[in-house]
């Protein structure tokens, strides 16, 4: 008896009917990287910043369309799309019901704290930095590999001496 039904994964073919949101394209990325409410994007899911979610939080309770309020904020809902809008909805939703009131992280000292000197967080850069790579990093990045590769010649020569040969090395 099968339990679960038809979904995708494990070879399993998707349901003719079943919602796959799209990836976003190189085109979409860089688009929703330069907008304000965002904080990161990756291929399959978007990060939006405190003051956005606060916003569109109030707008919601308003009675404005999620489509409109995204709008407003800079954000085109037509790459967004309307499934990843209504998860906004039921993220903050979520951390109301856990929270009592939207995430939002103020913290004050007490009488008989001292307040500790804060270090400012550098600005948020995007996961997808396909377009802002300089020669710098790019030549980091070439000996990082190539240090790896030695390191794991080095590992696989230790793992043949020890089975002396016994295996394919």
């Amino acid at each position: 008896m099968s339990r679960g039904g038809r979904r995708p994964g494990a070879g399993r073919k998707p349901m003719a009917d079943s919602k796959i949101r799209k990836d976003f394209t190189a085109e979409e990325l860089k688009e929703l990287v330069m907008t304000e409410g965002i904080v990161s994007v990756t291929r399959k899911s978007v990060t939006y910043t405190e003051d956005f979610k606060v916003l569109f939080w109030t707008r919601y309770n308003d009675g404005a369309d999620i489509g409109v309020i995204f709008s407003e904020a800079g954000i085109n809902p037509e790459i967004i799309g309307r499934d990843r809008m209504r998860d906004l909805v039921r993220l903050i939703r979520k951390q109301k019901d856990k929270e009592g009131q939207i995430q939002i992280k103020v913290k004050t000292p007490s009488e008989g704290e001292a307040e500790k000197p804060q270090i400012p967080k550098p600005p948020n850069k995007p996961k997808y930095t396909r377009f802002s790579l300089n020669e710098d990093e790019i030549s980091r990045m070439y000996h990082q590999v190539a240090y790896m590769s030695q390191e794991l010649e080095f590992i696989k020569k230790i793992i043949c001496a020890e089975t002396e040969g016994r295996s394919k090395c």
